[in-house]
């Protein structure tokens, strides 16, 4: 029980960084709405550059939760963001394979990490529901990479944004966990 509570203990001192994630987040998704033609030739810059600041807080949560798996996706997301900014030429369909990878992989964790928290957490749900979204849409592109880089586009918008509000209700919930925390 004592890795769930260092975890939850991370989580409560730290519970601003879901809500910078989730502001990020929505940004990054309202930009793929209003700049749809733009964000055709961009999305790869504007999704990675998501990942790399993601991944760098998946990489502080790690160290400070102890986490290896957090570490693992915090520097695959890395690698990954650096290797497309690096190579901005890089086909559509890696783009489209290398987005579906991480977001399935991020979903996964996600779920993993919300069923660890469901007795210490409030909740969880929220944060289920963002794993299984991401998992969704991973599958989503993964299946359909034809159907055009603008669907795509507007989906990981819609996504985003979603994803986005899910995150900053957490981190509020995540902060209340915290006083109720500090309190008992």
């Amino acid at each position: 029980m004592e890795p769930v509570r260092s975890l939850l203990s991370s989580f409560t001192r730290n519970w601003w960084v879901f809500l910078v994630q989730g502001i990020l987040a929505v940004i990054f998704g309202v930009l793929l709405f209003v700049y749809p033609i733009a964000a055709l030739v961009t999305l790869a810059l504007f999704y990675f550059t998501f990942v790399l600041v993601d991944s760098l807080f998946a990489i502080y949560g790690a160290f400070v939760s102890k986490s290896w798996w957090l570490g693992i996706y915090g520097v695959l997301g890395i690698l990954v963001g650096i290797y497309a900014i690096i190579n901005p030429g890089i086909a559509a369909g890696t783009l489209l394979l290398l987005i579906a990878f991480i977001l399935i992989v991020r979903g996964v964790m996600e779920v993993v990490t919300a069923i660890q928290l469901r007795k210490e957490l409030e909740g969880e749900w929220v944060m289920i529901l963002a794993g299984v979204l991401s998992v969704i849409l991973g599958v989503f592109i993964l299946t359909r990479p034809a159907e055009g880089a603008l669907s795509v586009a507007w989906v990981i918008g819609m996504y985003a944004i979603f994803i986005g509000i899910l995150y900053i209700i957490l981190s509020f919930r995540v902060r209340s966990a915290n006083k109720t925390l500090a309190s008992a």
